[in-house]
């Protein structure tokens, strides 16, 4: 069971793995089914340009970054496939947009959205198999897709390797 106490740390430690550990070009495997890598969320494309995206509503500035700010985006149609989702959040570090992530509330919308993911994009590497915890490698983009139990809360996240690791070196 993922705990909402661990699930911060669990992700944290998620998230370095996929930038670190597998980021390294020695990697064969990048879980997605082949000629599907995303490139952006929904006609945003990785490193696009904040003022060049139409329709943002500021959320937040992250505050563990003051670098990202947190959107969403007016009239975003809260579905996937036939899974409603509670909402998206579209996130720019230094004005450059490098992050999708969305989000679930309920198991039968977490199960659709587990479906509509591995119906697309492979069903990808699954580090523990006890845990509802997903992630796919390739050589733009990095996914995790996670459940909280306790909270029932899915969470999508997509996000750009590339700006990931510079985010990553700039923070060193």
């Amino acid at each position: 069971m993922i705990t909402l106490k661990n699930t911060a740390l669990n992700t944290g430690l998620f998230l370095l793995l996929l930038i670190n550990g597998i980021s390294s070009g020695q990697q064969t495997e990048t879980y997605f089914k082949p000629g599907v890598e995303p490139n952006g969320f929904r006609g945003i494309e990785w490193g696009q340009s904040f003022d060049s995206v139409p329709d943002m509503e500021f959320i937040k500035t992250e505050p563990s970054d003051g670098d990202i700010s947190v959107y969403s985006r007016k009239n975003d149609r809260l579905q996937i496939g036939y899974v409603e989702l509670e909402k998206i959040e579209y996130c720019f570090w230094k004005n450059r947009f490098y992050k999708a992530v969305i989000y679930t509330k309920g198991f039968g919308n977490w199960k659709g959205l587990q479906e509509s993911t591995f119906e697309r994009f492979g069903r990808g590497f699954q580090p523990e198999s006890k845990k509802e915890e997903y992630a796919w490698f390739g050589n733009k983009a990095r996914m995790i897709l996670i459940y909280d139990d306790e909270t029932t809360q899915g969470v999508l996240t997509i996000f750009s390797k590339e700006i990931s690791v510079l985010q990553q070196q700039h923070d060193w």
